[in-house]
C-alpha cells in the first residue's frame, strides 16, 4: 500500500514538472527587454528598408519631381458636368494643344528644348471628390449589391480638379521653372476658357481692319456702316444682360451704354458728312463699275422681294384659313352647344402654332417692303452716276475733301472697335465669369523624394515590422539555446 501511494505521488510531481518546463510564459518586460537589446538590428533593419525604397525609386524614376495645383469651376450647369452653353462640358481642354502652344510660345520653352507634347504627355487632371459624396458612393454600391431599390441612381460631376505636371528628368526644369509652366498653364487655360465660352470672339472677328483703298467711295461708307452696326447690336445685347447692369470698365471707363452713344454720333455726325459729300458729288473711282455693282444689288433686292412676298401671302393665307382654338367656361349645369348660346363665357386660347405663323407672316412682310426699298435706293444711285451733270472741277474738290475726311474716319472707327473689345474682354474677365474659373490653391513643387512619401512611409513600417520580427526570433532562439544547454 504505500508503494503505491509513493508512486501516484512520483507521477503527479513528474507530471507537474513536466508542464511547467513545457510552458513558456512572456511578459511585457520580456518583450521590451528584447526590443532595447536588439534596438540595434531594429533600426538597422528599418533604415535599409527605408533606404533601399528611396534609392530604388530615385534612380529609376523618369522624374525629377512633380509641379501641382488645383483649379475650381464656379458657373451654371458645372454641378450637372455642363459647360456655360449648356453642353457636356470636357475639363481635358485644359491639355488642348491650343492651350498648351501658348504656353510654350509664351514662355519661350522650345529655345530650352521643351515641346508642346513633352508637356501634354506629363500632364494629369483629376477630379477632387468630397469624403461625403465618396462614403455615399460607398452606400450606393453596397445597396446596389443588396438589390436594393431606390438608392442606385446617383452621378456626381466635380467640379474641383487636381492639375499634376511631372517634370522629366532629361527636360532641364528646375523647381521655380516647374512653377512657372504650371502657372502659364492654369493662366493660358483660363485665357482659353474666356474665349471659348463668350462670345466676343465674333465681334473681334467681325471687325477686322478693312484697307479702304481697295473700295469705292460708297463702299467705304456701306462697310463702315455694316461696321457700326454690329457693334451697336452686339454692345446692345450686352446692356439687356443682368450681369450688364453696374458694369463699367475700369481699363476703358465706359459702360455698354456709353459706347452705344458714341457710334450713334460718329453715325449721325462724321458717317453723314463723309455720304453727304460722296451723294453731292457723284464720287467714284470707277463709274461703270459701281454702276454694275448697283444694277446686281437691285436684282437681288428685288427677287428677294418677289420671295417675300409670296411667302407672306402665303402665310396669310394660311393665317386665313386657321381657326383658332376656342375654350369655353362651363356654367353650372350647362353642357355642350347650350353653353356657347345660353351663357357659356368663350375665350380665345393661347395657340402656339397660329402665334408662330403670325409671327413669320409678318416678319416675310417686313423683308419685303425693306427689299423694295433696297431696289429703289440703289436705281436712285445708278440715276444720279448716269445723269448727274457735277463739273470736274468740284468733283476733284470733292474727290479731295473725302481723301482728307477718311483717315480720321477710319482711325475713329478702329479706336471705338479696340475700346468695344477691351471693355467687352473686362466684362467677361471681371464681371460675367469673374469666378467661373479659379485657382484655389498655389502650384506647389515636390521632388521625387518629397513625392515618394508614402512609399517611404510604407518602407518604414515594413522595415519596424521586419526589424521586430529579425528581434525576437534571436531572442527565442538564444533563449532556447540556454535552456537546452541548462538542460543538458
Amino acid at each position: 500500500m504505500e508503494n503505491s501511494d509513493l508512486k501516484d505521488k512520483l507521477e503527479v510531481i513528474l507530471k507537474t514538472d513536466a508542464a511547467t518546463v513545457s510552458r513558456t510564459d512572456v511578459s511585457l518586460r520580456d518583450i521590451l527587454e528584447a526590443i532595447i537589446k536588439h534596438r540595434w538590428i531594429i533600426f538597422a533593419v528599418t533604415v535599409m528598408c527605408v533606404l533601399t525604397v528611396a534609392i530604388v525609386g530615385t534612380l529609376f524614376s523618369p522624374h525629377t519631381g512633380q509641379v501641382t495645383a488645383m483649379i475650381e469651376f464656379n458657373f451654371d450647369g458645372i454641378e450637372k458636368g455642363l459647360d456655360p452653353y449648356g453642353k457636356s462640358f470636357d475639363v481635358s481642354k485644359i491639355k488642348a494643344p491650343v492651350v498648351i502652344d501658348m504656353v510654350v510660345k509664351s514662355l519661350e520653352l522650345d529655345k530650352r528644348g521643351i515641346s508642346a507634347d513633352l508637356i501634354r504627355t506629363n500632364i494629369r487632371i483629376e477630379p477632387v471628390i468630397p469624403g461625403g459624396i465618396t462614403e455615399k458612393i460607398k452606400q450606393l454600391e453596397e445597396a446596389k449589391k443588396q438589390n436594393i431599390e431606390g438608392l442606385q441612381n446617383f452621378t456626381y460631376y466635380p467640379s474641383v480638379y487636381l492639375i499634376s505636371l511631372d517634370i522629366p528628368k532629361d527636360s532641364g526644369v528646375d523647381k521655380l521653372g516647374a512653377i512657372e509652366i504650371m502657372n502659364e498653364i492654369i493662366k493660358q487655360y483660363r485665357e482659353y476658357f474666356y474665349l471659348n465660352y463668350s462670345d466676343r470672339n465674333v465681334l473681334s472677328n467681325a471687325l477686322v481692319s478693312i484697307d479702304y483703298d481697295e473700295y469705292d467711295y460708297p463702299e467705304i461708307t456701306d462697310i463702315i456702316h455694316g461696321q457700326l452696326d454690329i457693334i451697336t447690336s452686339y454692345v446692345s445685347a450686352k446692356q439687356r444682360e443682368s450681369e450688364a447692369g453696374d458694369f463699367r470698365s475700369k481699363q476703358t471707363g465706359l459702360a455698354f451704354s456709353d459706347i452705344v452713344k458714341s457710334i450713334d454720333v460718329i453715325k449721325r455726325v462724321d458717317l453723314s458728312k463723309v455720304e453727304s459729300v460722296i451723294n453731292e458729288y457723284n464720287l467714284t473711282k470707277n463709274r461703270d463699275r459701281l454702276i454694275g455693282l448697283y444694277q446686281y444689288k437691285v436684282r437681288m433686292a428685288e427677287l428677294e422681294n418677289v420671295k417675300k412676298e409670296d411667302e407672306s401671302r402665303v402665310l396669310n393665307d394660311a393665317l386665313n384659313k386657321y381657326e383658332r382654338q376656342k375654350n369655353i367656361i362651363m356654367m353650372p349645369n350647362m353642357a355642350g352647344e347650350q353653353a356657347q348660346t345660353a351663357g357659356g363665357i368663350e375665350i380665345g386660347s393661347s395657340d402656339k402654332y397660329y402665334s408662330e405663323l403670325a409671327g413669320k407672316a409678318a416678319d416675310a412682310g417686313v423683308n419685303a417692303r425693306n427689299s423694295f426699298h433696297s431696289a429703289e435706293y440703289y436705281k436712285q444711285r445708278i440715276d444720279r452716276l448716269v445723269n448727274g451733270n457735277v463739273s470736274p472741277e468740284l468733283k476733284q474738290a470733292g474727290e479731295k475733301y473725302i481723301v482728307s475726311l477718311l483717315p480720321g474716319l477710319k482711325d475713329k472707327v478702329e479706336s471705338w472697335i479696340k475700346l468695344t473689345n477691351d471693355t467687352v474682354s473686362e466684362y467677361y474677365e471681371m464681371q460675367l465669369y469673374s469666378t467661373a474659373m479659379s485657382s484655389i490653391s498655389p502650384a506647389e513643387y515636390k521632388g521625387i523624394v518629397n513625392k515618394m512619401s508614402l512609399p517611404v512611409a510604407a518602407a518604414l513600417g515594413v522595415g519596424l515590422i521586419l526589424g521586430l520580427l529579425i528581434a525576437f526570433l534571436r531572442e527565442y532562439w538564444a533563449r532556447s539555446a540556454a535552456k537546452t544547454t541548462g538542460g543538458a
